[in-house]
């Protein structure tokens, strides 16, 4: 199976049609039939059903898809270099980051960086740690932000800036009215829990059971925008990172210390088998000197 053969396989998949695989191809409807026709005998399989007039991609032609999409995503990235280096003069940089940094310390240095270096393009995506993670080893950005980084057989590291998690309160709520929170006045709480598991989950996990307490919660999410917004939404409190704070804010919400303090550091992630480029550096540094005015 060839690389045009799978372009028309996942234009099918994500267009439900062959005369919508054709249009985003450029090419005529009986070709992409016939291409798919001619991959189904080589591989063996039913890659798709017809259903009410949409062709279904079957559980095996789902698989395919799932592990082809890192192909295209480094395909994807190599166009987009090389349109860099065909339309800009002054280079190219591409960074993938977690939610919460994408939308608080990047912002701040790319646009420090920018000022004095207007020709250089640089390609921000946002994406869960795992995809940053798999994102730069695989040289797709050369640099990710992520928060807590564990060790990883080829990323080295380098830390930026260090933050701590916070409680973010009803305004209504009565402990709205503490300067600060320690972890004991949510012992009858309803918070908004982080992911069990997950690596700021885990920080805050075992802060309540170093001080023999369980945290009491009925909603669980991954990611502290998600906790941030339910507290608006109306539940009572969640622990969150400082860094999501410095991006959007809710009116009905209220940021305390939390006591004990939980600290919580970011960091540049980047492949440990190239070197870094002169961009790459300079940005680096950016980030690095980037105050935010979080204690």
């Amino acid at each position: 199976m060839n690389i045009r053969q799978l372009e028309v396989f996942r234009a099918v998949v994500q267009t439900g049609s062959t005369k919508g695989a054709a249009h985003i191809l450029n090419v005529s409807q009986p070709a992409v039939s016939t291409m798919i026709q001619h991959t189904e005998d080589q591989l063996g399989l039913p890659l798709f059903e017809r259903v009410r007039g949409r062709l279904v991609p079957t559980e095996a032609a789902l698989l395919l898809f799932t592990e082809s999409s890192p192909i295209f995503s480094l395909f994807d990235s190599l166009r987009k270099k090389v349109e860099d280096l065909r339309n800009s003069k002054g280079g190219s940089l591409r960074i993938t980051a977690t939610p919460s940094l994408a939308n608080s310390i990047l912002p701040l240095a790319v646009q420090r960086f920018s000022v004095t270096r207007p020709d250089v393009r640089i390609s921000i995506d946002m994406r869960d740690r795992e995809t940053v993670l798999s994102y730069v080893a695989r040289g797709v950005s050369e640099i990710g932000l992520l928060l807590e980084f564990q060790d990883h057989p080829n990323l080295g590291c380098t830390p930026i800036h260090q933050s701590r998690f916070v409680c973010a309160i009803r305004r209504d709520h009565e402990l709205a009215t503490k300067k600060s929170i320690h972890l004991s006045d949510l012992r009858n709480v309803s918070i908004v829990r982080l992911e069990r598991g997950s690596v700021l989950g885990n920080l805050i996990e075992n802060k309540f059971a170093d001080l023999g307490e369980q945290p009491k919660w009925t909603i669980e999410t991954r990611y502290c925008q998600c906790a941030y917004a339910m507290v608006q939404a109306g539940a009572p409190a969640a622990i969150i990172e400082a860094y999501v704070t410095l991006g959007p804010t809710y009116p009905d919400v209220v940021i305390r210390p939390l006591i004990p303090k939980i600290p919580v550091q970011s960091y540049i992630v980047y492949a440990n088998d190239r070197p870094l480029s002169r961009l790459a550096k300079i940005l680096i540094s950016e980030l690095r000197e980037t105050e935010l005015g979080i204690e």
